[in-house]
């Protein structure tokens, strides 16, 4: 039976703390934030790849506050949509870069 994840808030993740070593908490659906001993949270999506079976890939959103709760939780929902149209999200990222070398990774 799948492990039920409670939802992050702004306020929890303001409150995490860093240890020694680099640690997640889950947002659901694939959505972590990485805490690192330094201190910097990044937001990261780990997902299973529609175009390599059974392999599972992960990018980053950000780090945490520039890239927001609501931000990071957005764009889960929009490479999750490309997922479930058979288009990984990371392969077409690759794509626009060759396609386009003045291709510039869009802010968060």
């Amino acid at each position: 039976m799948p492990r039920v994840v409670t939802p992050l808030n702004t306020k929890q993740i303001e409150a995490l703390k860093p240890q020694e070593k680099a640690y997640t908490k889950a947002d659901g659906n694939g959505l972590q934030l990485l805490i690192k001993p330094n201190g910097s949270k990044l937001w990261e999506f780990i997902y299973k790849s529609p175009t390599y079976p059974n392999k599972r890939r992960k990018t980053s959103f950000g780090t945490f506050p520039n890239t927001t709760l609501k931000t990071a939780r957005n764009k889960r929902t929009e490479y999750i949509t490309k997922i479930r149209n058979n288009i990984d999200p990371l392969d077409e990222k690759q794509e626009a870069k060759l396609l386009n070398p003045n291709y510039a990774i869009e802010p968060h």
